[in-house]
């Protein structure tokens, strides 16, 4: 990137320090407030599609929908949230976990990649196959059954029985990821207040940057989606988590996704949806009713931003680790992939820089 787009898109910025007293921040600007005033409403989508591009097409259904509520209708139903959310997870799985953890140049990452179905067009039971063969080295109706009686059992069961791509790149990094953590509380749609969220994101400047929820920061990811239990004691849980729902979502099975909207006022509107990174909130005020509306008002509130937070659980784990350890930015970068941010990944060690892409 040139320094021009990195400053609009933004780093999350890891400081280790040798008194341990390591700190956590994104500087992503709000860079849809600024572009989006003014704007013709039907092309709020495009732009905040193009803005976010990464997951343009999270960005483009929930800015519709909230739109759609602003001006008082009914949103659309968007029917491709299951496969946008798996392509996102077989994104983070295959290409940023890898990179992120110096494994990119392994020759079982490469074939994985090389061969997945779920990428492109495919025939019924090739992602079964794929699953079994390639990537799990399991069964993969079998290994979910197991992961749903019991996560923690099931997973390290896998770990150490699976001769699989995935299993072995998961052993490779255990002693960084299976540390119990500090949570921090999880973000869940039934417990959200949709005008409180709103009021937050259009009274309180700093809240899309570093927000807080009744007091206190939160965590956002498919581990914390509606009706599931507590959340994962630990990183690998999480990256167990998403690798449950990219098996499911891969074989077919429902999987909780939510996504809706709700007009607050003539010409307000807020709309959410479940994505592969977590929650994704969207709050839109309109000028003026009819075709004609320009947006006077868009406030985005990605995952990143909730995971990210300078006191959030990923700044409590990434509290513990040992700055002057030789692989130091590795066990940064592995446990970053638990909570997948969004952004450019910018480490610093003591007495030493290092900076690691991210997404």
């Amino acid at each position: 990137m040139t320094p021009a787009v990195d400053a609009l898109a933004g780093a999350l910025h890891v400081r280790l320090r040798a008194d341990g007293r390591h700190t956590l921040s994104c500087d992503r600007p709000d860079i849809a407030a600024r572009l989006a005033r003014g704007r013709g409403a039907d092309l709020l989508p495009s732009l905040l599609s193009a803005v976010f591009n990464l997951c343009g097409h999270a960005h483009r259904n929930c800015a519709a929908m909230a739109v759609a509520a602003a001006r008082g209708r009914e949103p659309a139903v968007i029917g491709a949230q299951a496969n946008d959310t798996l392509r996102d997870h077989l994104h983070r799985v295959l290409l940023d976990w890898p990179a992120l953890s110096g494994d990119a140049g392994h020759a079982e990452v490469g074939h994985a990649l090389a061969t997945c179905p779920l990428l492109a067009a495919r025939e019924p039971g090739q992602a079964a196959h794929w699953l079994h063969h390639v990537l799990l080295g399991a069964e993969p109706t079998r290994w979910l059954d197991d992961w749903r009686r019991d996560p923690a059992v099931a997973l390290k069961n896998w770990q150490d029985g699976s001769r699989g791509w995935l299993a072995a790149w998961l052993n490779r990094h255990a002693e960084l990821i299976e540390r119990p953590l500090e949570l921090a509380p999880p973000l869940r749609i039934a417990d959200i207040d949709w005008s409180d969220m709103a009021q937050a994101m259009r009274t309180q400047a700093d809240f899309t940057r570093r927000p807080q929820w009744r007091g206190d920061c939160a965590e956002t990811g498919c581990w914390t989606r509606d009706g599931l239990a507590p959340l994962p004691p630990t990183a690998v849980a999480r990256i167990g988590a998403r690798i449950a729902e990219l098996v499911a979502l891969a074989l077919g099975e429902p999987v909780r996704l939510s996504a809706g909207a709700r007009a607050l006022g003539p010409g307000e509107g807020i709309a959410w949806m479940d994505t592969a990174r977590g929650l994704l909130v969207h709050h839109v005020v309109l000028d003026r009713p009819g075709e004609h509306a320009r947006v006077d008002a868009c406030h985005v509130l990605a995952p990143t931003e909730w995971n990210a937070h300078p006191d959030g659980s990923l700044a409590r784990a990434i509290a513990n680790v040992d700055a002057a350890a030789p692989d130091a930015v590795r066990r940064v970068s592995v446990l970053a992939a638990a909570w997948d941010p969004c952004v450019k990944l910018d480490i610093e060690c003591p007495d030493m820089s290092e900076n690691t892409d991210h997404a």
